[in-house]
């Protein structure tokens, strides 16, 4: 859904927003594993399948992948 916005929606700001969104690739994911370890406790997530799930959902490369995609192809206008 973030792809879509990024690609068929105007909004002022949208091109700031997505680099600012793609500076999360520039984060190694060594980075971030105590943050996701501290953030799932305090969440009450500890040792559950939703620990290993919710940090996968957000995916800045897929993102980026699925709204160059879009970019491309007419056939989502």
């Amino acid at each position: 859904m973030a792809a879509f916005a990024f690609s068929r929606i105007a909004f002022p700001g949208r091109n700031v927003l997505f680099l600012v969104f793609l500076s999360g690739l520039m984060i190694p994911g060594q980075v971030t594993i105590i943050p996701q370890f501290i953030l799932m406790s305090k969440l009450g997530l500890v040792d559950t399948h939703l620990t290993l799930i919710l940090p996968g959902l957000i995916n800045p490369f897929g993102i980026f992948m699925i709204r160059q995609t879009m970019m491309t192809h007419i056939l989502f206008l």
